[in-house]
């Protein structure tokens, strides 16, 4: 078949590439016999290779060395790069990973090696928490999977959820599957274009409808969010507020400076003379940053806003009420 044009020429030497690391094949961008097999420059090779990279980002992962190899990177070679790191968390990586289709894919030797190095951390670590654990049940374990199927090709589903109420979802946008808050939940866009996350758990059913997929832009729109909401109680397009909270001295050294933040919006402010901890949360809704808050009793205070703080009081009043 004749090339006429550059686009077909363009697609030609795409998909001949995509053989080539399918084949496990590594390509230098500046290998003179490569560039005269493709005929064409160093500058055109990396830009068709970087175009399969952003085309096929979910199928494939290409690599880049300092000396400009391409190729294609197997799950087992991202797995035996990882052992090499001293010190990695790799047991929990383990038990995560065994309960997934990956697993199953590695070669022998990279499946030993792993089980091995797994091993020996966990004489020295234990672990009470994986991200599977709360799909022991095939009902949910066929929901979950329906979902992963549901968000990887951008479809709908019908959706039965209970919570506090039985609610229906109707031509539910599947956009996100989001581990959060130790729990799985699917991030939806409901019939009212609305961001929704549904904790999996609670899912009583879910049905496919319409036979095409949603815009991928329906997505994108919400990748600021994802990258930065707090937890699930984060709300999308709400004006976020700020709170400024202070510990007692008791707590103060988990809210030091240098120490690890519990939220990503975390500010320290100052260290008190009597060794109390200002700082900052910013939230969307009460709910955000509440919870957090009361762990805390009687530990924490609320500074300002008034607004939070007397709905800090009012919860307050009803769990004496309670105790009563």
């Amino acid at each position: 078949m004749p090339i006429t044009n550059q686009t077909d020429k363009k697609i030609i030497a795409i998909f001949k590439l995509m053989k080539y690391l399918l084949q496990g094949k590594e390509i230098n961008a500046y290998d003179p016999i490569i560039l005269e097999e493709f005929n064409c420059s160093y500058k055109t090779l990396e830009r068709y290779l970087k175009d399969i990279e952003n085309s096929f980002s979910n199928i494939i992962t290409i690599k880049k060395s300092n000396k400009n190899y391409y190729k294609l990177i197997k799950a087992s070679d991202v797995i035996r790069e990882f052992l090499q790191i001293e010190d990695s968390d790799i047991a929990f990586v383990y038990e995560w990973l065994k309960e997934g289709e990956i697993y199953h894919e590695l070669e022998e030797e990279t499946k030993k090696a792993l089980n091995k190095v797994s091993k020996s951390k966990k004489e020295i670590m234990v672990f009470k928490s994986y991200p599977f654990e709360d799909f022991k049940s095939k009902k949910y374990k066929d929901i979950f999977d329906e979902l992963k199927v549901a968000v990887k090709n951008n479809e709908y589903r019908d959706i039965v959820f209970e919570y506090d109420e039985i609610e229906n979802y109707k031509d539910a946008k599947c956009l996100k599957l989001v581990f959060v808050d130790n729990n799985w939940y699917v991030a939806i866009e409901d019939e009212n274009s609305k961001l929704k996350f549904l904790r999996i758990s609670f899912i009583h059913n879910i049905k496919k409808v319409r036979d095409y997929s949603y815009q991928k832009s329906a997505l994108e729109k919400y990748n600021f969010f994802f990258k930065t909401f707090q937890n699930s109680m984060t709300l999308y397009g709400v004006e976020k507020k700020k709170a400024t909270l202070q510990t007692t001295p008791k707590i103060a050294k988990y809210f030091q400076k240098d120490m690890k933040k519990f939220f990503p919006s975390q500010e320290f402010i100052e260290e008190l003379n009597d060794g109390s901890i200002r700082f900052s949360l910013l939230y969307t809704q009460p709910l955000e940053i509440l919870p957090f808050i009361k762990r805390w009793l009687p530990d924490m205070s609320i500074i300002e806003p008034d607004t939070l703080k007397e709905e800090y009081k009012n919860d307050l009043k009803k769990m004496e009420e309670l105790l009563k």
